[in-house]
C-alpha cells in the first residue's frame, strides 16, 4: 500500500467507531458519514422595507412628523404603479433619547429632584415608522422594481429616510427543500458506502439520521432570502437618479445530512 492510500485509509479509519449495546450485547460498528446539498430557488417576491426616523424635544411633533414622512411615502410608492404591488405601514413609535444611563440603563431621577437639573437639556423624543412594500412577480423585474421603490423613497422622505432593505425570496419553496434533503441523504449514503469499500467492509443497514437546514437569517420567516440593508449614504450612491441597485446573491436552500451506517 503505498503511503497516500495509507492516509486516505488512515483518514476513514478516524470516522468508525464500536459501541457496545450492553455488557454481553456484540459490539456494533459503525461509519458516521455526512452529505451535503444545494438547491437554487427562483424568487417570485420581493420586500421592500423604507424605515424613517424623527427627532425633536416635543414628542408629539415627532410622531406627526414620522406620519407625514410615511403617508408621502405611500403615495409616492402607489404612483409608482409597480405590479403585483401591496403596501402597508408599521405605524409610528415614539420613545425618549438623551436620558442619564449608566452602561446603558437607564438612572430615574429621585423622587425628591423636583424635576431635571437647572441648565439641564430637555429630552430628546426619536419617531420610528416604516413602509413595507411586497411585490410580486418574475426574478428580472422584482429587482428592478425594488430598485424603484427605493429610489421613490429616498425622493419622498430626505432627510428622514435612515436605512432601506430588499428582501427576496420564494413563498412556497417545499419543492426545493425536499429535492435538497433528498439529494443531500443520497449523497450521504453514497459516502458512506465509499468509506465502506475503502475499510474493506459491507454496509448492513442505516440508523438515525439529522437534517441540518442552511437558512438565511430572514425576519419574513423560514423563508430563503438574498438581502441587502445600506445606510443613507450609501442609498444616495446606489439610488439617485437612473443608478441601479447592487446584485442580490443568488437564492438557495442548503441542506447537510447525517447519518450512521453499520457494517460487517
Amino acid at each position: 500500500m503505498g503511503k497516500g492510500a495509507a492516509l486516505v485509509v488512515l483518514a476513514l479509519a478516524i470516522v468508525v467507531t464500536s459501541a457496545a449495546r450492553g455488557a454481553d450485547a456484540p459490539a456494533a460498528n459503525v461509519i458516521h458519514a455526512s452529505g451535503h446539498a444545494v438547491v437554487k430557488v427562483v424568487a417570485d417576491t420581493a420586500r421592500v422595507e423604507c424605515s424613517v426616523r424623527t427627532k425633536g424635544t416635543d414628542a408629539i411633533a415627532a410622531a406627526q412628523e414620522a406620519t407625514t414622512n410615511l403617508q408621502q411615502l405611500r403615495e409616492v410608492v402607489t404612483r409608482l404603479n409597480l405590479p403585483g404591488m401591496t403596501l402597508r405601514d408599521t405605524g409610528v413609535s415614539v420613545g425618549a433619547g438623551q436620558n442619564p444611563s449608566f452602561m446603558g440603563v437607564p438612572i430615574p431621577e429621585a423622587p425628591d429632584a423636583g424635576g431635571p437639573a437647572p441648565g439641564s437639556k430637555p429630552p430628546t423624543y426619536t419617531a420610528v415608522g416604516a413602509l413595507v412594500v411586497t411585490l410580486h412577480g418574475d426574478e428580472a423585474a422584482l429587482h428592478k422594481n425594488a430598485a424603484q421603490a427605493i429610489s421613490a423613497a429616498l425622493a419622498a422622505s430626505a432627510p428622514n429616510l435612515v436605512t432601506a432593505s430588499a428582501t427576496y425570496l420564494k413563498e412556497d419553496d417545499g419543492q426545493e427543500r425536499q429535492a435538497a434533503w433528498e439529494q443531500a441523504t443520497h449523497n450521504a449514503v453514497a459516502n458512506a458506502q465509499a468509506m465502506a469499500r475503502g475499510l474493506g467492509v459491507t454496509v448492513t443497514g442505516y440508523g438515525e439520521i439529522s437534517v441540518t437546514p442552511r437558512a438565511s437569517e430572514n425576519p419574513w420567516g423560514d423563508l430563503m432570502s438574498g438581502s441587502m440593508a445600506v445606510g443613507r449614504s450609501m442609498m444616495e450612491r446606489m439610488f439617485s437618479g437612473e443608478g441601479a441597485a447592487p446584485d442580490v446573491a443568488p437564492l438557495q436552500v442548503e441542506v447537510t445530512v447525517y447519518l450512521d451506517a453499520t457494517y460487517k
